[in-house]
């Protein structure tokens, strides 16, 4: 099935990149003129579409102590979707520098019950007991929002991107009493993000065809144990139909909006989030022998962590600002840390401040951005798994939304993560200046 799906989805991809051909070109506003074929460009532009897909795919062994107890790793999923395609009619500054894109609400239902584990005896388990069973991650429920973006468009046929950001629902997290190895997803609810490269085309006036290559993640951020996170690479054929009657659009040829004037802006941002701790994580799965009550518990304490953030940031582009900032990190369990270190490495630093300098990158769509940022610790004492569990250098992303069009307050909410393992999720207030 998983050859299959690559097949039709290669096959997809192949015919709109030969119609596109040496033709492709970056979209123009221009690109709305109806042309003199059976699916023209304009085909591309009606409002409502409802969509049905299937993928089928695998979980993805990221390193190598997941390789030692992930076992089987076949993942499928159905999606039903509606989507939003932006008109060129309107006079949509934003949608323009987009080149018109695509809005989608999508429900997925994926059967991950074939992605297996189960930790055989070994030296490295500590005073863990392996259990006769195998875990599985059960079925995955997820809600998302989607940004498609077309980069290439020729007559009934595109390529793009999308990104995609939600919650979703898994019915067999992490479970001492019955799913003790499914390290993959330690509670019910979790955070959703993919990223797919797609091609469509038309099959008739209504009806069209897309694949997409998609990479998707679940995880809870940190906020529980255990917090290895899914990642699965899968690719996926929709069936989109549109809910609109055909229509001509008329030509925006010639169309002009108000230049755009770019300009420098302060901005501080306040965060407070939240996690769990690897530390007591490893203590109770292979410190403690079985007769201990909190041997391989599934409840942990969260603790709370404050971030400011002070940024110089240039808005070069309508749609895009970068810059650098300055980032200050507290952590108040530092205590707690010092206590989990004094039994593995009493020698272990701890200091609740952190300083890091970072590069940051905005991407704007009116009062909706998505952020990012990679940093490198200036200074940071974090106890004896800091040179395990963390990098010299950290990411962050996430999503802000401004109360106002132009300078002023904005909140947010986004992970901050060690080479793309969740450090702790955060929510943010901000201030442009």
């Amino acid at each position: 099935m998983f050859r299959f799906m690559c097949r039709s989805c290669l096959r997809v991809a192949l015919a709109a990149m030969a119609t596109l051909g040496a033709e492709a070109r970056a979209l123009h506003f221009d690109e709305c003129d109806v042309e003199p074929e059976r699916f023209g460009v304009a085909d591309w532009f009606r409002r409502p579409v409802a969509e049905v897909g299937i993928s089928t795919g695998h979980v993805l062994a990221v390193d190598a102590y997941q390789r030692q107890w992930l076992q089987a790793t076949p993942m499928r999923s159905v999606r039903f979707g509606l989507r939003h395609r932006t008109n060129c009619d309107e006079t949509d500054v934003f949608a323009a520098e987009y080149g018109y894109p695509e809005w989608g609400l999508t429900l997925s239902v994926g059967d991950y019950s074939g992605v297996k584990m189960q930790k055989r005896p070994s030296p490295d388990w500590g005073q863990l007991v392996p259990v006769d069973y195998v875990s599985d991650m059960g079925t995955l429920i997820a809600l998302y929002g989607s940004f498609s973006r077309p980069v290439l468009r020729k007559g009934g046929r595109q390529l793009g991107y999308s990104l995609e950001s939600g919650l979703a629902y898994n019915t067999r997290p992490y479970d001492r009493n019955g799913n003790i190895d499914n390290e993959l997803t330690g509670s019910h609810l979790l955070f959703y993000f993919g990223a797919t490269l797609y091609a469509a085309c038309r099959l008739d006036e209504r009806l069209s065809l897309r694949a997409d290559l998609a990479f998707r993640h679940v995880s809870n951020g940190a906020l529980d144990r255990p917090n290895k996170g899914s990642n699965a690479l899968a690719p996926e054929l929709t069936l989109q139909y549109d809910l609109d009657e055909a229509r001509r659009l008329a030509s925006v040829e010639g169309r002009s909006f108000r230049p755009f004037r770019p300009f420098w802006y302060g901005k501080a941002t306040w965060s407070v989030g939240g996690r769990t701790l690897l530390e007591e994580w490893l203590r109770t799965q292979y410190g403690l022998s079985p007769d201990d009550p909190d041997y391989r518990k599934a409840d942990f304490r969260l603790y709370p962590t404050y971030n400011l953030q002070l940024d110089c940031m240039r808005r070069y582009h309508r749609c895009r600002a970068s810059g650098m900032g300055l980032d200050l990190f507290y952590i108040p369990y530092v205590e707690r840390l010092k206590t989990l270190a004094a039994v593995v490495d009493p020698a272990a630093r701890h200091h609740p401040f952190s300083v890091g300098l970072a590069l940051k990158h905005e991407a704007f769509y009116e009062r909706l951005s998505f952020y990012m940022s990679l940093g490198y610790y200036l200074f940071r004492r974090t106890g004896y798994l800091q040179p395990i569990d963390e990098t010299p250098y950290y990411e962050r992303v996430g999503l802000r939304y401004r109360l106002s069009r132009s300078k002023g307050m904005s909140l947010g909410v986004g992970v901050k993560a060690h080479k793309t393992k969740a450090d702790f999720a955060e929510m943010s207030i901000g201030w442009e200046f």
